[in-house]
């Protein structure tokens, strides 16, 4: 999904600060060799695999908490920035790429349903995000 070039250039900023060959932004190096190791010794399993970091939801919490937003999920706001683009006329193709779906009845059935309520329901989170700063 394309991002706002501040923030393209905050986790270019935050990637630089890693050690040389981290594969990621969000992940502490420690944790990441832990993982490894953990897989090394045969020891990972596909619950550990699909979640490397259990506390990104905690930093998000915290800034929904600030903004007085209450409990919103990433998707919530994935699903937010998709019908917006939806509504502000981007193409349903185009969407479904962005989003990275196989088939365009994913894109319809979780992401477009909204395209005819208001525009202010779905602007009120990023605004309360953005003016909480």
């Amino acid at each position: 999904m394309p991002v706002v070039a501040e923030l393209a250039n905050e986790l270019a900023r935050l990637q630089a600060s890693q050690p040389v060959g981290h594969p990621y932004v969000f992940v502490p190096p420690a944790r990441y060799a832990r993982n490894l190791e953990q897989c090394r010794l045969g020891k990972w399993t596909v619950r550990q695999g699909r979640s490397p970091v259990n506390n990104l939801g905690r930093g998000l919490n915290l800034l929904l908490k600030v903004a007085g937003l209450g409990h919103l999920t990433y998707h919530d706001q994935r699903r937010t920035c998709l019908t917006r683009w939806a509504e502000s006329g981007l193409a349903e193709h185009e969407t479904q790429a962005l989003a990275g779906h196989s088939n365009i009845r994913t894109t319809a059935k979780y992401y477009l349903h909204a395209r005819n309520r208001s525009l202010a329901l779905a602007r009120e989170p990023s605004e309360k995000l953005a003016g909480g700063k």
